[in-house]
C-alpha cells in the first residue's frame, strides 16, 4: 500500500469513527468517472463509495489529502443527518463560486476547515478559490461546528 492510501485510509476511518457514519469503500478511479476532470473525490450519493481520482492519487502533502477527504466523509454525515442536499446541483452545472456557495458544499468545507485546525493547526485558502462570499459563509459554519466539541 502507498503512503497516500495509507493517509487516504487513515483520514477516511478517523473521520467516519468521529461522524459516527459507515465507512465507504474506497476506489481509486479515473477523471472521466467525475463531474469535472479536476475533482479530486467524491462520494456516491449513498454514502457507500468514495471515489479518489487518479490524477490525485498521484500524490499530494498529507493535510490536502485530509481536506480533500474530511470533506467528502461530511457528505456522508449530511446523508444520514442533514437534509442540505434539497435541490443541490453538481459541480458540472454551476461555476465554482455558485457550486460553492450552496449549504451541503458550505457544510463540508467548514467540517474540513475545522478538522485541519485541530489535527495540522493550519487553516487553508479556499476564500482565493470559492470567493470571500462563500469563504463567510465556511468560515461561520466553521466555528458552529468547532462550538459543537465533537472532537
Amino acid at each position: 500500500m502507498t503512503d497516500f492510501m495509507k493517509t487516504v485510509n487513515a483520514a477516511v476511518q478517523w473521520n467516519c469513527r468521529v461522524l459516527s457514519v459507515p465507512v465507504p469503500s474506497v476506489r481509486v478511479a479515473e477523471p472521466s468517472e467525475f463531474a469535472t476532470p479536476t475533482t479530486k473525490c467524491a462520494v456516491s450519493s449513498d454514502g457507500s463509495e468514495l471515489l479518489i481520482n487518479r490524477s490525485f492519487a498521484q500524490g499530494g502533502n498529507e493535510p490536502f489529502i485530509w481536506l480533500a477527504l474530511s470533506h467528502e466523509c461530511r457528505h456522508i454525515w449530511q446523508a444520514f443527518h442533514a437534509d442540505l442536499f434539497n435541490g443541490y446541483r453538481d459541480s458540472a452545472q454551476l461555476s465554482v463560486q455558485e457550486y460553492n456557495r450552496q449549504e451541503a458544499e458550505i457544510d463540508a468545507w467548514a467540517w474540513a476547515v475545522v478538522v485541519l485546525s485541530k489535527r495540522f493547526g493550519v487553516r487553508p485558502t479556499l476564500e482565493k478559490n470559492f470567493g470571500a462570499e462563500a469563504w463567510t459563509f465556511i468560515e461561520d459554519r466553521a466555528r458552529r461546528i468547532a462550538e459543537e466539541g465533537l472532537f
